[in-house]
Parts: structure tokens; C-alpha cells; sequence
């Protein structure tokens, strides 16, 4: 209108509203209300515009009163009212030749009690309301058809419909006199007076009965203020085009609504700031661009350098600024535009009326050029989700909508998520990486001269990343704290925990948001709580991932060798396009920044969810082993494996602790654990842990509970993995162990006898060496078969039955006799070990079958090539002494079984000093023996004797031992192994009738560990 009509001088607003009934003021309707300031107020009141604060309300802002000369007009109103002298009456009266505006004699002027609500449908004449709830008022006793009020008039963004609240605000305010809906937004953009008509009393009883008498009497008086105005005194007045010509001055003088000053000291990013420039200023067209990078890369930075470099360029160019993180902030950038352009028409408006009023004007080409920067839209779905507005208005509900593709205007985003790009930007984007070496090595000598020292900078550098915000985060640290480079080094390259901590240091810097972390991992939080909230099966993925080696990280991995399907690339998606993950260029496997798996790390930590997701990443690098095809099939590499057992002593306190040792979940994670030991080749620790989950489940669990079957079927497992690593050693260690394993326990009965090729490396050796070979396959064989016969027996493990026990010992006697036969046929060293090894396995396995003539044979032969080729003091010699003497035992010759078992505890105990399973075992034989003698008191006596003479303290969990000159802290992993033993001792001294003393199982555990 203003541009229509450039000489308008002011405004009246004219029209209806609910009038306020209250003592002072006899208000009825088809009167009028004129504003007229009042106290504090210049006429009219934003009643519903501030600010909720705890202790109520508060109303801000300020309404321009009238311009004098409408003022002065109002006065004279009044001053021909009370002389009789008012023209109103009479231009009512010809406005009532129209039948609209006449007033019937059946409009009722009813006010209902303030708490009453109207009965019936909204709007309707109140025929069902309750004449008892009438406010009875005296009739007036003026002749006049309507009566003017002046005085103070609410103006609020819906309509009042409530009487009590009507009341209150009314009450809060001095006394309003009524409630309307437009002027609030008129008044500080044009001079203005507002006169309305009664037509209802701002309650649930409103109706349009009194609507357009209402329209006619404030028309009248409108008639009437003009009247009294003279022609002279208008033409004295400022037009109101010059006061919007005015505003538009002042919004080109100030026309960036950039957050953030210029940094002198920028650095780098030419190549970025080049690209922008060449697709951004093409002045013939829109243009659009996304700056995509993960968090700290110096996005931000780098869109107000450009932003600072088109100012400088073209000065007329309006820059705004948009900070797209969240609805609220999108529309409150919205209102900064709009307050900076001096366009808004209401200060209160709605939100959308915001979005649709800075809409329309970046869409008027006339408005062109401008450069919109929308900052941290992170989010991929803020901007394309429909929202829920309250006026309901206009038809847009997507907040991209409100971004118009205006000629010779641009466009540019800043994300962390590339499809957050792709929302407005289609496919234009550039990739946002790291610094380079040269740019992040001029960033610290301009920042941190004094402390340079080019030895530990590139090392540094790399540490961090070549992140600018790790790199800014340093340098404050460095000179907040006064220390040098080398000691920042030392700190972020310690322990994960010192890492979080120093990376976690929140520093203040200017160019970042007051409101948002200013450090790596707070500010990586924020980047994982959207995430999660948005893509929670991505950050479940994350979470598991960043206890791997963070390099490598191979797809089908987590589909357990398969390609991986649809809902598992999905999942990935988000983490690709979040910049979380870096492809290699087969794109079959992705890369983990360090910083990333430090922050998803520090979450984790933080919300206390570490103990779950390294669970489950020890359940992925737990698949290893044998298939039933009988080839080997490794779903994870020994560096992912050994990554997650870091973590793992940590995981298994944490559940002892709160579980006990004897919960399924304590007893699931231990099996974990040790098919996590196969995968790194560590087979001693995985057949202990695996041991110690079996021997758990067994005193804790039923024999049908999954955890106890997986528990035993581990310790099998591992059992074959424990006696293949011979056959490791003979190859040499490049060879896979998983390899061999397969090879031997699927291969060697269809092995010919001198024809041994290993799949592995594919060598062929001699005759001589594929014989000797052979027969150590055959005897490793047989000794994973009586393994598990005796691991049955011996821990009364009952997972098979008594024939399959049996028959695990027939074959492996089966196999010993055949080793025994081709050295009997070929010409074979007779002082090889593997044949004095054969006859003492082949003793042990018959006894165990109760073939004690034949284990007494096969000990006795063994005994005679031991001591002939190895002496009466070599370990061979010990063995074969125990084996026949066990042998004797079961015969009845129990004084040369005596005889026999005492010079094999003697020398194991004085001559090798041996504190291992091996002297329980002879320890335990002999008291057998002696028990079976009736020398029950001699038995206990050696027990003693032995403790005595060999005390160690019992261990506590936090004191140390030592074993091969290597020092052990006694951690739950450890104290699981002394349970154990603890029991194997407890179970042998009571097969052997004897009754240990008070204290004397554990000496007999410090005794005997390591137990292997």
C-alpha cells in the first residue's frame, strides 16, 4: 500500500473486536473503542509477546502511540461528545439506510458470568445457555444508540475466546478495554489509530449476531476523526513512504547477519575458497553448494571467511546467516533477517508468518543480490520433515521450502551429513578433509611461535589429525597450561583414558557458537547424539566397531564371511556419509579415524554403556575355528582380535564384580574370550579360560544350558588347538594355525606314508622327514583323544556318554599302535623322542581303558628306552616312571608302585624344582597308593611335607607373582585360575581318601600354578 500510494500520511484501523465488560467502564456492545495512550502504554498492548521466565511472564517489547495530529483529533472527538456537537449519531444513522447494518430489536446484549462456557456448537446464538448465569445489568439511561470509550486496546495473535482469561490479562494490564488481532503489527511500521466496534465480549459465547452494527458504529466514528482534521494539518505531516524508505536505508547499510567477526588469522583452504567462488557467484543464476565435512574440520570457518570475501567483493551483496541445528534456530535466524531488514509486521508473530514474510523477500528478484549461509544442518531430516506451525496459515510445512532459488542469489550449506546436503543442494557438494602438512603447520607457527619445535610437530600433527579444531584445541592448551610440545605429545599419546581426558579439555574460542562444546570429544557428542537419535542401528554399528583395530574394518566381517545384505549397508550408509568412516579404494573395507573411535569410546564411557558393546564386539572376533567343510575360515584378522582382549579384563572385573563368577553371563563371556585367544594364535590362554569357564559352568549351571554347552564344547576346541601347536613349531611360524589344525585332525588317515605336503606353503620333504612327521601327527592325534577322554574323567565333565568316551580312547590306543608299528617296520632312530613319547601315551591310554597288563608293558618298555637314550633324570624318564607306576597301582604291585611314584616326586620336586600340575599329579598318585596301603597318615604326611617345604603366601587380588621371570598381577582372570586349580587339587586328595588339614588347599594352589 505504501508503495502504491506514496503519499499516505497515516493510518486509521478500523474494524471490530471483544469488548472487556468491568465496573469502571459500562462497555456493551455496538459501542466503540479508540486507542488513547494510557500510563505506561501508547494505545494499543502486545499482551502475548515476551518471554516465559520462573517467576511468570514478562511482556517486552514497545507500541508506538499515534501521530500527534490523530491524537489531537481523538480530543476534539471527545470535546464534541460532551457538547452535544458529535456527528457520529448522524453518520450512523445514513449508514443504517443499508438493512446490514441496522440493529433489530431481537439482538440481545446478554454477558454471561466469566466462568460460564457457552452450550452448543461454537459460534452459534446461545439458545441453550442458562439464563440463570446472565450478568443482570441496569439499563442505560443515555438516549445514544452507542457510547465511545478511549483507552488502552490488547492486540494478541489468537483470538480471545475465554472469559476468565480475558479478565485476567485485562486485570495484569491496567484495565484493557478490548481484545483485537491486527494492530500490534501495524503500529511501529505506520502511524496509526485503532477504533473498533463492539461486537461480542471476548468469550465462548461469541457469535457474529453484532458484527457488522459493530463495523458501522466504529466506521462512524472514523468518519467523524476525519472530519474533525484540517486539510492543512495533514499536509504538514511526514508521509509514511518516507518512514518505509527510511528503513530501507538502514537495512542496506546493515545487511550481514553473520555471528562471527573476521579471523585475521585464517589459514589456508585456497583451493575450497577457489571452488566456491567459481559455482557460487555466477551472478545469470541461482546457485547452490555444500561445504560436507565430519565435525571440527572447519566448516564454519571457512563459510565466514567466504562470506568475508564476498563482502568485500561486492559490497551490496546482503549476507545472512542461518544456523539450521534445530527448528528453534532455523526460525530465530529467520527473525534476525527479517528484524535486520526492518520487514517484520508484528513483533510476535508466528513462526511461520516469520518463515513466509524473509521468504517472500529473498524471492523478489528486486532484492538481489544476497548470499545465504545455512550453518550445522547436521540433521538429514530437519529440513525436508513437515512441521507442525501453529497459525496454520500458509501452505508450506517444510522448512526447505522456505529457501527460494532466486536469480543472481546463492546458496551454501555447511554439514557433517552428506545427504543433509543433498536435501538442498542436490549433488553439488565438496568434500571438507583434514589440513594439509603445510596448512596445519603454518596454523601452529602463527599461533604458537614461542613454543615451536619442528622435531615433535609433524609427529603431533599426525597424532591430531591435521583436525583444525584438535589442532586449535592443542595450541590453547599449550599456552593456557605454559607446557611445550613434546609434553602435549606424551599426553595424547598415553593411555585411551589421559587421551579422552586432554581431548576433552573445553577451551573457549570465539568463532565457535557460545553454546556448543568447543572441544573434539563434546564436540563429536553432539555429532553421536544425533545419530543416535536419528540412525540408532549406525550408532549401534559405531559402538561396536571402535573396540576393533580401527583399520581394516571389512564389510563382511560382520555377515560372517557372506556379502553383506541391504539392511546392513543401510546401516552403514549414515556412518559413510557422516564422514565416520574413510573407504580404501576397493571400498571393500573402511579405516576408523583415531579421534573417532576416542570419542565414540569417551560416549560410550560417559552413558555408561562400555561393558555392553565390547560384549559384542568380542562376540565378532570370537568366530574362529574349524568349519564343518573342514576348512578353515578366519572371519576376523589377529589384530581385531587383539584389539577387543584389551578391553576384555576390564569387561570380565566389571562382571564379576556385579554378577560373581558363576553367572551365565560371566561364564558366556570367559568362552568368548577364549575363542578371542584362538584368534591371535594364543592358545595357552584360551585353553585356560576356556577351562575355567567349563569347570564354572559345571559347578553352576544344569547340563542342558546353552552356556555350559558352549563352555564344553570350547574346551574341545581349544584342547586340539593346545597339542597342534607342535605341528606349528615343526612348519615354522608362518604357517596358520587354523591351516594345520584342519589339515591333521581331517587329513592324516588318508595321509600316504611318505608323501607329507603341508596346503599351506606346499613343500615336500624327504622320505626320512615325512615318516618322523607322520608319526608325530599320529601321536599329537591321539593325545587330543585322550585329552578328551580324560578331561571327562578327570573333571567328571559328563558331555558324552561312556561309549564315546570309550571310543575317543580306542582310537587314540588305535593310533598309538600304529605309530608303534611302522617304527617296528622302518628303519627308525631308536632314541627319536617320538617313540619313547608313543609307548608312554600308549601306557596312559590303557590305563584308562583298564588294559593294565598292557599299559604295564608299554610302561616298562617305555621306561627301558627312556633311561638307555635319555637318562634316569630326563623328563621322559619321569613320565614313563608315573605311567607305569599308575599301571602297578592297578595291578595290586603297590610296593614297586610306591617304590616307583616316590623317586618320580623326589626328583620333581628336588631335582627339576618344579611347583607346576606335574607334582600334583605325582603327588596325588603316591597318596593313592600309600592310601591303598593303609598308610593314610603317611600320605597326609607327604602332603605336608610337600607344603612345607615349597609355602607361598596364599595371593590376594591385588598383591603380584612371579613365574618365568615374568611378574603377574592377580586380576579376576587370573584368581579364575586358582578356583580352578583349587578344585582339580581338592577333587585329587579326595579320589585318594586323603583329608587335607585346615589351610593346606591353598598352599597346595600356590604350589601348583601355573598349573600348565
Amino acid at each position: 500500500m505504501k508503495a502504491s500510494f506514496g503519499e499516505i500520511r497515516f493510518v486509521l484501523l478500523v474494524g471490530i473486536g471483544g469488548g472487556v465488560p468491568r465496573a469502571a467502564k459500562d462497555i456493551r456492545l455496538g459501542d466503540v473503542v479508540i486507542s488513547q495512550p494510557v500510563e505506561q502504554y501508547g494505545g494499543v498492548v502486545q499482551y502475548d509477546f515476551g518471554k516465559e521466565k520462573p517467576g511468570g511472564f514478562e511482556r517486552t517489547g514497545y507500541l508506538g502511540c499515534p501521530p500527534k495530529v490523530l491524537l489531537n483529533a481523538v480530543s476534539e472527538l471527545q470535546s464534541n461528545r460532551l457538547l452535544r456537537r458529535s456527528r457520529s449519531l448522524d453518520f450512523m444513522t445514513q449508514l443504517q439506510r443499508i438493512p446490514e447494518f441496522k440493529r433489530d430489536g431481537d439482538m440481545p446484549d446478554v454477558l454471561y458470568e466469566a466462568g460460564y462456557k457457552h452450550v452448543g456448537e461454537e459460534g452459534q446464538v446461545c439458545h441453550s445457555c442458562s439464563e440463570e448465569r446472565i450478568v443482570q445489568r441496569e439499563p442505560r439511561k443515555s438516549p445514544e444508540k452507542f457510547v465511545i470509550h478511549y483507552g488502552t486496546i490488547a492486540s494478541g495473535n489468537k483470538v480471545m475466546r475465554d472469559a476468565v482469561t480475558r479478565d485476567c490479562v485485562s486485570e495484569g494490564l491496567g484495565g484493557v478495554l478490548c481484545f483485537e488481532m491486527e494492530a500490534a503489527g501495524l503500529m511501529n511500521n505506520a502511524p496509526c489509530l485503532v477504533i473498533r466496534g463492539i461486537c461480542d465480549y471476548a468469550d465462548s459465547h461469541k457469535n457474529k449476531m453484532w458484527q457488522a452494527y459493530a463495523a458501522g458504529t466504529a466506521a462512524a466514528c472514523a468518519k467523524e476523526v476525519l472530519s474533525v482534521i484540517p486539510a492543512a494539518r495533514v499536509g504538514k505531516s511526514k508521509a509514511a513512504k518516507a518512514r518505509c524508505d527510511t528503513a530501507k536505508q538502514a537495512a542496506d547499510t546493515q545487511c550481514s547477519t553473520v555471528p562471527f567477526p573476521e579471523d585475521p588469522e585464517f589459514v589456508g583452504r585456497e583451493d575450497i575458497l577457489k571452488t566456491l567462488a567459481s559455482k557460487l557467484m555466477r551472478r545469470a543464476k541461482h546457485s547452490r553448494l555444500a561445504l560436507v565435512g565430519r565435525s571440527g574440520v572447519g566448516k564454519t570457518q571457512i563459510a565466514v571467511e567466504f562470506a568475508n570475501r564476498v563482502k568485500k567483493r561486492d559490497p551490496k551483496t546482503r549476507i545472512f546467516w542461518v544456523i539450521a541445528s534445530s527448528v528453534t534456530t532455523f526460525i530465530q535466524s529467520y527473525r534476525d533477517i527479517a528484524e535486520n531488514l526492518k520487514i517484520l509486521t508484528k513483533r510476535d508473530s508466528q513462526a511461520d508468518e516469520i518463515l513466509h514474510l524473509v521468504h517472500k523477500w529473498l524471492k523478489n528478484g528486486a532484492n538481489a543480490p544476497w548470499f545465504l549461509i545455512i550453518d550445522s544442518n547436521d540433521d538429514a531430516e530437519l529440513l525436508r520433515s513437515p512441521q507442525a506451525f501453529a497459525s496454520e496459515k500458509f501452505s508450506r510445512k517444510v522448512l526447505a521450502e522456505y529457501i527460494p532459488d532466486t536469480k543472481r542469489c546463492s546458496v551454501l550449506v555447511t554439514t557433517q551429513d552428506w545427504r543433509a546436503g543433498r536435501t538442498l543442494c542436490n549433488l553439488n557438494s565438496i568434500d571438507v578433509g583434514e589440513m594439509t602438512v603445510e596448512e596445519a603447520k603454518k596454523l601452529f607457527g602463527i599461533k604458537l611461535q614461542e613454543y615451536m619445535d619442528e622435531n615433535v610437530l609433524l609427529p603431533l600433527l599426525k597424532n591430531l589429525e591435521y583436525l583444525p579444531l584438535a589442532i586449535t584445541q592443542a595450541i590453547a592448551f599449550i599456552l593456557e597450561n605454559g607446557i611445550s610440545m613434546a609434553d602435549y605429545l606424551r599426553l595424547l599419546t598415553s593411555d585411551e583414558e589421559e587421551s579422552i581426558k586432554l581431548l576433552s579439555d573445553d577451551l573457549h574460542d570465539e568463532r565457535r557458537y557460545s553454546d556448543v562444546p568447543h572441544s573434539v570429544i563434546k564436540s563429536f557428542s553432539l555429532s553421536f547424539d544425533l545419530l543416535k537419535k536419528r540412525e540408532p542401528r549406525s550408532a549401534e554399528l559405531l559402538s561396536q566397531m571402535c573396540y576393533l583395530d580401527r583399520q581394516q574394518i571389512s564389510c563382511s566381517c560382520f555377515s560372517r564371511g557372506k556379502e553383506p545384505g541391504v539392511d546392513f549397508i543401510k546401516d552403514l550408509g549414515p556412518l559413510r556419509s557422516f564422514r565416520l568412516l574413510t573407504a580404501d579404494k576397493s571400498r571393500e573395507s573402511f579405516e576408523m579415524h583415531r579421534l573417532v573411535q576416542l570419542s565414540t569410546k569417551a560416549w560410550l564411557n560417559a552413558h555408561k554403556e562400555t561393558d555392553g558393546y565390547i560384549a559384542k564386539a568380542l562376540k565378532l572376533v570370537s568366530g574362529v575355528g574349524p568349519n564343518p567343510e573342514g576348512r578353515s575360515h578366519c572371519f576376523w584378522t589377529c589384530c581385531h582380535a587383539e584389539a577387543v582382549l584389551k578391553h576384555t579384563p576390564k569387561l570380565l572385573d566389571s562382571r564379576v564384580t556385579e554378577l560373581g563368577y558363576r553367572h551365565p553371563e560371566t561364564l558366556e563371556i570367559m568362552t568368548d574370550i577364549s575363542k578371542a585367544y584362538i584368534s591371535t594364535d594364543n592358545i595357552e590362554e584360551a585353553k585356560t579360560m576356556a577351562r575355567c569357564a567349563c569347570a564354572l559352568s559345571i559347578d553352576a549351571l544344569d547340563e542342558d544350558d546353552r552356556v555350559r554347552r558352549q563352555a564344553e564344547q570350547q574346551l574341545k576346541i581349544t584342547t586340539q588347538f593346545w597339542y597342534c601347536t607342535k605341528i606349528h613349531h615343526l612348519e615354522g611360524p608362518n604357517v596358520s594355525l587354523p591351516e594345520i589344525s584342519n589339515e591333521i585332525l581331517t587329513s592324516d588317515r588318508q595321509r600316504e606314508e611318505h608323501k607329507l605336503t603341508f596346503p599351506v606353503h606346499g613343500q615336500k620333504i624327504t622320505i626320512q622327514e615325512s615318516l618322523e612327521l607322520s608319526l608325530q601327527c599320529q601321536l599329537i592325534l591321539s593325545h587330543c583323544y585322550n585329552y578328551f577322554a580324560g578331561t571327562m574323567d578327570y573333571l567328571d565333565l559328563n558331555f558324552d556318554t561312556p561309549e564315546v568316551r570309550e571310543a575317543y580312547l580306542r582310537e587314540a590306543k588305535r593310533l598309538l599302535l600304529g605309530v608303534v608299528d611302522r617304527y617296528e617296520k622302518n628303519d627308525i632312530d631308536k632314541y627319536c623322542p617320538v617313540i619313547i613319547r608313543t609307548m608312554v601315551s600308549l601306557c596312559d591310554t590303557n590305563n584308562r581303558l583298564n588294559d593294565f597288563e598292557e599299559a604295564k608293558a608299554a610302561g616298562l618298555r617305555a621306561l627301558e628306552m627312556a633311561k638307555e637314550t635319555q637318562g634316569i633324570e630326563c623328563d621322559l624318564t619321569l613320565l614313563a616312571e608315573e605311567s607305569l607306576g599308575l599301571a602297578l597301582y592297578h595291578l595290586d604291585e603297590l610296593q614297586e608302585a610306591e617304590q616307583l611314584l616316590r623317586q618320580v616326586l623326589r626328583k620333581r620336586l628336588e631335582v627339576f624344582e618344579c611347583t607346576n600340575r606335574d607334582s600334583v599329579r605325582a603327588l596325588r598318585h603316591l597318596c593313592a597308593t600309600c592310601a591303598k596301603l593303609g598308610q593314610k597318615q603317611e600320605a597326609a604326611r607327604l602332603l605336608q611335607q610337600t607344603i612345607e617345604r615349597h609355602s607361598n603366601p596364599v595371593p590376594s587380588l591385588n598383591s603380584t607373582f612371579t613365574c618365568s621371570n615374568k611378574t603377574y598381577y592377580w586380576s579376576h582372570e587370573y584368581r579364575l585360575r586358582y578356583l580352578l586349580s583349587q578344585a582339580e587339587i581338592k577333587k585329587q586328595l579326595t579320589r585318594a581318601g586323603v583329608v587335607p588339614a585346615k589351610g593346606t588347599l591353598e598352599q597346595c594352589q600356590a604350589l601348583s600354578y601355573p598349573f600348565e
